[in-house]
């Protein structure tokens, strides 16, 4: 069997390093009327530390890149910083990763820094 990754084996505080997979539709009912049953759909976002196995689950409307920044920020206000974060080429998470970087290169910039 292969060795496993350092990152796994490093002592580290929970949720440093992180897998997230997005699953669902599942139908939540959320209104129910004389008329009949409001209906919609939710997916969740599965955040899981790769070195103590913890997990963490976001719910979020939609399958887009913005509804998984919204939960990434939720995520990380509640764990605290991510040193790594792996994950599978869903479109959710390739337009995220875009968005994200753009962002990062504002925050880098030294005049937003000196502010």
């Amino acid at each position: 069997m292969a060795d496993l990754p350092k990152d796994r084996l490093t002592p580290s505080p929970p949720f440093s390093y992180v897998g997230v997979d997005a699953f669902g539709p599942w139908p939540v009912t959320f209104r129910r009327t004389r008329g009949g049953v409001s209906q919609s759909k939710r997916w969740a976002l599965l955040f899981a530390c790769l070195v103590t196995r913890a997990i963490h689950l976001e719910v979020i409307e939609e399958l887009s890149s913005s509804s998984f920044i919204n939960a990434w920020r939720r995520f990380i206000a509640l764990r605290g910083p991510v040193r790594q974060v792996r994950s599978d080429r869903g479109t959710n998470f390739v337009g995220a990763t875009q968005d994200l970087s753009m962002i990062a290169q504002f925050v880098e910039d030294r005049n937003v820094q000196n502010f």
